[in-house]
C-alpha cells in the first residue's frame, strides 16, 4: 500500500501540471509558443533538405509573379501598355520603328503619316578641276592653309608648296595632310588620267547627312537619310529608297507585345496559386490575398478574354483577348495595369510577399546541436515561471 503512494501522487502532479501549463499556453502571448502545435504546420513532417526546397520554391514563384505582374502595372516605366508598333505600306523604300514610352504620356500616339522620299543622302564628294600633271602649280610657294567647316565646326589644314612644284605634286601634299588631320571627316585623293596626263583633286564626307556636309570654298547641302515622326520623336524612319507615291506609315500601340505580357502574366499567376493553395501556412496571407483580389477582378477579366475557371487558376481565350486589344488598349490596360487593376494588385501582392523574410523576420540562428530544445526548454521555463506553477503545486499539496 505504501509503494502504490507514490505512484498516486506522481499521477496526480502529472495531471495538475498539465492543466495549468495547457491553460497557461491558452492565454500565453509569446509568439514563438503562439501555435506550435505541428498538427497545424503543413511543413512539419518535411526534412530539412525537403524544407530548403519548398522555401526555394516559395520565393521563385513570388519573384516570377512579381516579374510578369510588372510587365501590365501601369505604374512600370517598363511595361508592355507603353510600347509601339509602326507598319508602311513599302517597306523596301520606308522603314519604321517606334521608341516605346515610359507612361502614358509618353507613349506614342496611334496616328498615320504619308511619305514621300525625293532623293536619298549620300556623302558628300567635290571634285576639283583636272590638272596638268606636269604643269606647275598654280599654288602660292609656302605654307598654304586651307579651311574646312563641317557641321559648325572649323578646321584649318596647312601644307607646304615649293616653287618647283607641278600640279601633281601639290595636290599630293595637299591630300595627305587632310588625310592626316585628325577627326576632319573628310579624305582626300588624287585621281591621274595617264593618258591625258591630269591630276584630279577629290574630297569627300566619310559619312552621309546634312550633318557630315562640309565647306571648302563654296560647297555645301545634302539630302537626309533619317527623319522622325511624332511629338517626341517616338517614330524612326530609315529611307531605303525613294518612292514614286506616297507611303503610308501606321503607328499604335504594339498589341502583340501587351498580348505576349498578359500569357506571361497568367502563366506565372496559376503556378503561384498552385503553390501556395498546396502550402497555405507556408507564406502567411498569400493564398487568401491572391483569392481575394481574383474574386474581385473575375468578371473584368472575363470581359477582357481571360477566363475563371472554378479551382481559381485562369486561362487566355486568344480571340477574344485580340479583339479586346482591338477595340482599345485602354481598356485593357484599365483592367490589368491602372490603379485597382488586377495585374497591379497581384504585383504589390508578390512585391510585399518577397520583402517579408527579410524585413519583418528574424534570420535563422547558426546551427548547434541541441539548440533547438534548449531554446524550447527556456521558453518552457519561462512560461511556467511567469504563471507562478510552483505556487499553484504548493497549494494543491497543502
Amino acid at each position: 500500500m505504501v509503494s502504490s503512494v507514490p505512484s498516486t501522487a506522481d499521477q496526480l502532479l502529472t495531471a495538475l501540471l498539465e492543466r495549468s501549463f495547457q491553460r497557461g499556453l491558452a492565454g500565453f502571448a509569446s509568439p514563438a509558443l503562439a501555435g506550435f502545435d505541428s498538427r497545424d504546420d503543413g511543413t512539419a513532417g518535411l526534412s530539412a533538405k525537403e524544407l530548403v526546397a519548398v522555401l526555394g520554391g516559395a520565393r521563385s514563384n513570388l519573384l516570377d509573379l512579381s516579374l510578369a505582374a510588372a510587365r501590365l502595372d501601369a505604374a512600370n516605366p517598363l511595361s508592355a501598355f507603353f510600347t509601339g508598333a509602326a507598319t508602311t505600306t513599302d517597306p523596301d523604300a520606308v522603314m519604321a520603328r517606334v521608341v516605346p514610352g515610359t507612361s502614358t504620356a509618353t507613349a506614342s500616339a496611334s496616328g498615320s503619316y504619308s511619305v514621300t522620299v525625293g532623293q536619298l543622302a549620300v556623302a558628300q564628294v567635290n571634285t576639283g578641276t583636272a590638272l596638268l600633271s606636269a604643269g606647275p602649280s598654280a599654288f602660292t610657294a609656302g605654307i598654304n592653309t586651307v579651311r574646312f567647316t563641317q557641321n559648325g565646326t572649323t578646321t584649318d589644314v596647312s601644307f607646304g608648296v615649293g616653287s618647283s612644284d607641278t600640279n601633281a605634286t601639290v595636290l599630293s601634299s595637299f591630300a595627305d595632310a587632310v588625310n592626316a588631320t585628325s577627326g576632319l571627316g573628310v579624305t582626300a585623293a588624287v585621281v591621274t588620267d595617264a593618258g591625258a596626263g591630269t591630276s584630279t583633286l577629290v574630297l569627300s564626307a566619310t559619312t552621309t547627312g546634312t550633318a557630315a556636309a562640309f565647306t571648302v570654298a563654296n560647297v555645301s547641302g545634302n539630302p537626309v537619310t533619317k527623319a522622325y515622326l511624332g511629338s517626341s520623336g517616338q517614330v524612326h524612319l530609315t529611307l531605303v529608297g525613294t518612292t514614286a507615291t506616297p507611303v503610308v506609315v501606321s503607328v499604335g500601340p504594339d498589341t502583340k507585345q501587351v498580348a505576349a505580357a498578359v500569357t506571361g502574366f497568367v502563366n506565372a499567376f496559376n503556378a503561384a496559386h498552385a503553390f501556395f493553395a498546396a502550402n497555405p501556412d507556408l507564406v502567411s496571407g498569400a493564398a487568401p490575398q491572391l483569392e481575394s483580389v481574383l474574386m474581385r477582378s473575375s468578371a473584368r477579366l472575363q470581359a477582357i478574354g481571360i477566363d475563371v475557371a472554378s479551382d481559381g487558376s485562369l486561362s487566355v481565350d486568344p480571340t477574344r483577348l485580340s479583339a479586346s486589344l482591338a477595340d482599345g488598349v485602354d481598356t485593357v490596360r484599365a483592367v490589368l495595369g491602372d490603379v485597382g487593376g488586377f495585374a497591379k494588385e497581384v504585383h504589390a501582392i508578390a512585391d510585399t510577399q518577397l520583402a517579408l523574410p527579410s524585413v519583418a523576420r528574424d534570420p535563422s540562428p547558426v546551427y548547434r546541436p541541441g539548440a533547438s530544445a534548449q531554446a524550447l526548454a527556456g521558453l518552457m521555463a519561462s512560461a511556467l515561471n511567469d504563471l507562478a506553477v510552483r505556487g499553484m503545486l504548493v497549494d494543491a499539496l497543502i
